[in-house]
């Protein structure tokens, strides 16, 4: 037992930023500043009850479009709002969970996503080498200026500034919610943005890379090391990788944080996750489920970020 606490619950590596670290993401951040948001709104086809939904989409980086959906509750103009980030190739992981009228609700399709078929993680290949993943983690490794990761973390502190058009929401305090690698989307935002106050995430990936890429079974571990077997400067690769690394953003959080993790979970290691979770400097809280995996929660966890949101909501 002394062991299995250590290993997770002293679990705390050594941060790996490089020099240029904060700078990267300053001008990354003054680039995302000169692109118009071109913010659209329409109503949705999709109908939650006592709720207003709309399609959104808005402009991010790299040119591309980010689209989403809006839940406004019904007759209710002081509701706080919530931004949820899905895992990746798992846009509909979200769908027909319960809403509670007291938040609005900010549903992102990450990146690309939109134009993705649902994946089923136990289908298999048809032939030797096919690729099942979208492959966006190994596109453009070699050069974060132009990563998929750089233009998805950008989205996430975007979404924001489109919520900031509706004038039925209260932008100055938001909560973020997001599971996998919705998890880091939510943690960059928390770390670039005052007005983030309250974060749960569930089953964080691209935590402790030097560690999980070794460990981890998901997509996203298997495109990136996809992608770094595709480069001659293997070193490079791995270099870029950690200014994505949501270990290296630990010491920016200040909030509350929530974090739900499976302690047999092998797309998104436990050990990674209290590697970052240990680094964090704030009230924080881990629901730790010995027995469980990656769907540790699912619906339950649903209401337990509400919940938690709930609770520090009074705290503001």
């Amino acid at each position: 037992m002394p062991a299995l606490f250590d290993k997770y619950f002293l679990n705390l590596p050594q941060f790996d930023r490089l020099g240029d670290f904060d700078s990267f993401w300053d001008k990354s951040i003054d680039e995302l500043k000169t692109i118009p948001l071109e913010g659209q709104t329409k109503p949705s086809k999709k109908h939650v009850k006592d709720f207003d939904c709309f399609d959104i989409s808005f402009k991010s980086i790299f040119k591309a479009t980010i689209e989403g959906r809006l839940c406004l509750p019904s007759g209710n103009s002081d509701s706080f709002p919530i931004i949820i980030f899905h895992d990746y190739n798992s846009k509909d992981f979200y769908n027909n969970f319960k809403l509670d009228q007291a938040f609005s609700y900010l549903f992102i399709t990450l990146r690309n996503h939109q134009h993705i078929e649902k994946h089923d993680p136990a289908e298999k290949p048809q032939t030797k080498g096919e690729i099942l993943t979208p492959n966006f983690l190994a596109e453009n490794i070699h050069d974060k200026s132009r990563y998929y990761l750089k233009g998805l973390y950008l989205d996430a502190l975007r979404s924001i500034d489109f919520l900031r058009l509706n004038r039925k929401i209260n932008c100055s305090n938001i909560a973020v919610i997001g599971r996998g690698l919705g998890a880091a989307c939510a943690l960059f935002a928390a770390s670039y943005s005052k007005r983030i106050k309250i974060i749960s995430i569930d089953a964080p990936a691209l935590c402790y890379l030097s560690f999980s890429q070794n460990h981890s079974k998901s997509d996203i571990s298997t495109e990136i090391n996809r992608g770094i077997a595709s480069q001659k400067d293997k070193s490079a690769v791995k270099k870029n990788l950690t200014y994505f690394d949501s270990l290296n953003f630990a010491d920016k959080i200040s909030v509350p944080i929530q974090m739900i993790v499976g302690l047999k979970d092998t797309q998104n290691p436990a050990q990674a996750a209290f590697a970052l979770f240990n680094h964090i400097i704030a009230d924080k809280t881990a629901e730790v489920y010995p027995d469980s995996g990656y769907e540790t929660g699912s619906g339950k966890q649903w209401d337990k970020a509400i919940e938690f949101i709930k609770e520090n909501r009074s705290t503001i």
